[in-house]
């Protein structure tokens, strides 16, 4: 996993959730280790249903925690990715793609079951047509049916970054706490998910591309 870690230093890395929030909660505690050394990582939100500047604001001090760069791409109105015509949506991430050409990208798994994540996560396949990237799948385990199959094969140790990631996902205040949702269930999940790798704290991802 260091040796994973540090492929990504001194390129880019592009974070995609449906929502903003979604990147921390299923990666935030690789996504600071990325960026401490020495990558790049775009934390990308495609949209945000209601509450667009405070969601926006959130999103900004989250990725500010986590030494990540904000990025929203429907910043005009509030909106759900099933608002959006599929053509652009794919249009939008093949942009993203073009203009950034990261190293890997980290989305939604192919099987969730919220269906802004799905939509998002089927879209981002189209988007593995355009260059070498490494792409990697996370869910938000914590609301995850516990029925269904989810097959991570990639475990990244997250010891050092677990408070980083909560502070992170702790920054969507609107989400959260004001909702009365306790954040601490994210490091019961990052200690589970701890137990494959024997550390105290980890984060679990499916890789569905590894370029040479």
């Amino acid at each position: 996993m260091e040796g994973l870690i540090e492929r990504y230093s001194g390129r880019t890395v592009l974070v995609l959730g449906a929502h903003p929030d979604d990147g921390e909660v299923g990666a935030g505690g690789t996504i600071a280790r990325l960026t401490r050394a020495g990558a790049r990582v775009l934390l990308t939100a495609v949209s945000a249903p209601k509450d667009l500047e405070k969601r926006a604001a959130e999103a900004r001090a989250a990725a500010e925690v986590l030494r990540a760069e904000p990025l929203l791409l429907v910043n005009d109105r509030p909106c759900r990715l099933e608002d959006l015509k599929a053509s652009e949506l794919v249009a939008q991430l093949d942009a993203l793609v073009c203009e950034y050409r990261p190293a890997a990208l980290f989305t939604h798994a192919r099987d969730e079951t919220h269906w802004d994540h799905f939509l998002l996560s089927r879209a981002v396949l189209g988007s593995m047509r355009l260059g070498p990237c490494d792409v990697f799948l996370f869910n938000n385990t914590a609301y995850r049916n516990p029925c269904q199959a989810w097959r991570p094969n990639l475990w990244v140790d997250i010891t050092s970054t677990i408070g980083v990631k909560l502070e992170a996902i702790a920054a969507h205040e609107s989400q959260f706490g004001a909702r009365g949702k306790d954040t601490s269930v994210f490091r019961e999940v990052a200690r589970t998910h701890g137990r494959a790798l024997g550390s105290p704290y980890a984060e679990a991802f499916e890789v569905l591309r590894l370029s040479g």
